[in-house]
């Protein structure tokens, strides 16, 4: 938990106001890199790497976990011998192109993921307005018996 605050919450906020305050037209990595540079001298040179390999070794991890889990739901573990070589795959990708390509392909994939959860919000949107209801007709019967 103290590291999903220190990167959410703590670098997430310096790394913004950074690049709020610099100006530079840079992107990715160079862009934070100036603009901590900027901000905070060589300190922040030296504290946007700490944070940035923490961060990348904490992504690496948990997306390989979320993956392995995935694909063994998918393939109802009948596929784990393909894990391996996906997730090396992805990384020697992930190695040799260039920025924008991999950040284009992680905002489709990410849509992607979205699909699922916009298809299970239409289905159970019904039955939330149904519960919503009975919870205000509840809580209404209750003031009432309250006011008696």
């Amino acid at each position: 938990i103290f590291q999903v605050f220190i990167d959410t919450i703590v670098m997430c906020t310096l790394t913004s106001f950074s690049i709020l305050c610099g100006t530079n037209s840079r992107i990715g990595m160079n862009l934070t890199s100036n603009a901590f540079e900027n901000a905070f001298g060589k300190t922040g040179l030296v504290l946007i790497s700490i944070c940035m390999v923490l961060f990348a070794f904490a992504t690496v991890l948990a997306s390989t976990y979320y993956g392995k889990v995935g694909l063994d739901y998918i393939g109802k573990g009948k596929l784990d011998f393909l894990f391996p070589f996906l997730s090396s795959l992805c990384a020697l990708v992930g190695a040799l192109w260039n920025t924008e390509k991999i950040l284009c392909l992680s905002d489709i994939f990410n849509g992607f993921m979205a699909i699922p959860n916009v298809l299970a919000l239409s289905y159970f949107t019904p039955l939330l307005i149904n519960l919503i209801k009975k919870e205000e007709k509840l809580q209404k019967d209750r003031k009432n018996r309250k006011k008696r």
